[in-house]
């Protein structure tokens, strides 16, 4: 591959390649509690919070639970009372340097990515380390 296609390539990168699938949600009456037993047994720090209609409506992080896991007891807080509302969604076909850009600009930690059938994935910034990484080392 050329200088100018590799740029090309690099140009037109999209997220979708590093996005993680994202087969567990929780709903917004889920109690901290189960959601913190999701996020462990998934080996996930970011989960969807959908409504009844699986509309997406809030995303909630390890670090969220862990900010109130010493003030409130888990199993009687929602993950609506700590989720971070209307998160940053995108499709699958954004230009990574686009969603890394509004996510580093919002100081965003994920992102929820919609591919063509609207399944869910999750971006974060993990990933986008992991997408630096192949690039620098030329595995792109």
């Amino acid at each position: 591959m050329n200088d100018t296609s590799f740029l090309s390539r690099l140009r037109n990168l999209t997220v979708e390649e590093f996005t993680t699938p994202c087969a567990v949600f929780v709903y917004p009456d889920t109690l901290l509690q189960e959601a913190q037993i999701i996020m462990k047994k998934e080996r996930i720090r970011h989960l969807p919070v959908l409504n009844k209609e699986k509309k997406v409506m809030g995303i909630l992080s390890e670090r969220d639970i862990r900010l109130v896991e010493g003030k409130a007891e888990l199993g009687k807080q929602t993950a609506q009372s700590i989720m971070q509302p209307d998160p940053y969604c995108t499709s699958s076909d954004t230009k990574i340097s686009d969603v890394a850009l509004c996510m580093s600009e919002n100081k965003y930690g994920s992102a929820i990515i919609f591919d063509a059938d609207g399944n869910l994935g999750i971006f974060t910034s993990i990933d986008a380390l992991n997408a630096l990484i192949e690039v620098v080392r030329g595995e792109i």
